[in-house]
């Protein structure tokens, strides 16, 4: 979210002492600071980190990835298929390098049948939905015919050792745009986030132009004007129609050159496990081992528990501070009151109120300064009448 991504910012200035290479713009090639593996041993030298071997191993991978990037000169990315000539799109007019894209106003489209059409049954109508037919290929281009770009890196593995640390304190500042280059030349977001945005976009698309039929191809070339590396964090799949967008969208963004880092609890194999359809899904599955280097990040130390134990948790009896209070009674209360009081440290509360997606959320007891809040049960998941529940969305922003 935001928070991570001011923190990228704090990252990438911390290194703005290192030397600087800037390339000429019609090169499209990046600028470039400290290399991760530079950065994390002066981290590691400054104190800031224990040297860990398993992270180094990461580290490897993540000073591959920046070097090819120096090395890459990236094409524009390629338009979407030809239209059915009475569909307009005006598309993206400069692309993520700020230069002209020869677009603005040109026919293209993709003739599909509507979703109010009829045809076809919950399936069928479930895909209208994220644009395509019923085929798990139909219509998406091959992977071999797109631009030749770095593979990316999918890092997986347990909650705790370090995924993310490592990509946005040593790689996404390593990695900086070209001079020109549009702000979201390098975005990091969660995934939910990610997918959320992109199935609005798709929505609206639809709602203004619904003679283009599959939205997709249009929607992937506009992230392409926008973005050239995509940091993913934490991704995992429950959702159908999520799976299905990842499975068109990624197909489109790494066949126009989208360079992906990601992180994850989860391998790639072990992604959607389970989930509806999943053999639609799987060729997703195939493009993320085609174009990112997967690597298992094995460290054996959970930095989340050491930073716990470094914080004034640690200093509550073994009963106010483990993962949950059982039973509800004088004593679990008087536990809870004791591990706020920790967390805020004695900076002051109030009761805040928080805007989202049209409506309101009431927060009982918050601290900006600790960055903390309170809630019931209850109050979280909506189950006392007239509170309304939470979705992924609300939890997110």
């Amino acid at each position: 979210g935001q928070s991570a991504l001011r923190r990228m910012q704090r990252s990438r200035r911390a290194l703005f002492t290192a030397s600087r290479l800037l390339p000429s713009r019609e090169s499209r090639c990046l600028c470039s600071v400290a290399s991760p593996r530079a950065a994390y041993d002066a981290a590691v030298a400054a104190g800031d980190l224990v040297e860990d071997a398993a992270q180094l191993k990461a580290i490897e991978r993540l000073d591959r990835l920046h070097r090819d990037m120096l090395a890459w000169k990236p094409p524009p990315p390629p338009l979407p298929p030809p239209p059915p000539k009475e569909s307009e799109w005006k598309g993206p007019t400069v692309d993520a390098y700020g230069e002209p894209t020869g677009g603005g106003s040109f026919y293209t489209g993709v003739k599909n049948e509507s979703p109010g059409s009829g045809k076809g049954g919950l399936w069928s109508r479930l895909m209208s939905m994220v644009g395509g037919g019923g085929s798990s290929n139909d219509g998406e281009p091959d992977l071999a015919s797109g631009v030749a770009a770095p593979k990316g890196i999918y890092m997986h593995g347990s909650s705790g050792c370090g995924k993310s640390i490592l990509m946005d304190r040593f790689l996404a500042p390593s990695i900086l745009p070209p001079e020109g280059a549009s702000e979201a030349w390098v975005r990091r977001v969660h995934l939910h986030e990610f997918l959320m945005e992109v199935h609005q976009r798709a929505h609206k698309l639809r709602q203004q132009m619904p003679e283009l039929g599959d939205p997709v191809p249009y929607l992937a070339y506009e992230l392409s004007c926008e973005t050239q590396v995509l940091v993913l964090d934490e991704v995992a799949v429950t959702d159908i129609a999520d799976a299905l967008m990842l499975r068109k969208l990624f197909r489109r963004l790494f066949h126009n050159g989208m360079v992906v880092v990601a992180t994850s609890n989860r391998a790639p194999d072990d992604l959607y496990l389970g989930g509806l359809q999943r053999p639609s899904f799987l060729p997703f599955i195939d493009d993320v081992k085609e174009r990112c280097d997967v690597h298992e990040l094995q460290s054996t130390t959970d930095y989340r528990t050491l930073a716990a134990e470094a914080s004034p948790l640690a200093e509550l009896p073994p009963d106010g501070a483990g993962t949950f209070l059982h039973p509800l009674d004088e004593a679990t209360g008087s536990s809870a009151r004791r591990l706020w009081e920790a967390l805020v440290a004695g900076s002051a509360t109030a009761p805040q109120t928080l805007r989202l997606s049209g409506r309101t959320l009431d927060v009982p007891e918050a601290s900006e300064e600790a960055r903390a809040a309170r809630f019931s049960f209850a109050e979280l998941c909506g189950t006392r009448p007239g509170i309304a529940p939470l979705g992924p969305e609300d939890y997110l922003r």
